[in-house]
């Protein structure tokens, strides 16, 4: 099994989660198991789908409001 096969990735179904692997990652960079430059890369894409999220969020909020002035 090579070492990629072993990664644990958290669940990322909310900001929360997205926000703890990025957790994760700060900590791996810290202790020296994570490149830097890697790491940067993972918080990148990351931070690409915290955003999506964050997106996605606004979107059905202002739908329910739009919806809710409807009536």
């Amino acid at each position: 099994m090579s070492d990629k096969a072993k990664i644990r990735i958290g669940k990322m179904h909310d900001v929360g989660g997205v926000i703890d692997e990025m957790k994760r990652v700060y900590r791996e960079m810290r202790r020296g198991e994570l490149d830097t430059m890697e790491g940067k890369r993972l918080v990148d894409v990351l931070t690409a789908i915290r955003l999506g999220h964050m997106d996605s969020d606004v979107e059905r909020r202002l739908a329910d409001l739009e919806a809710r002035a409807a009536r």
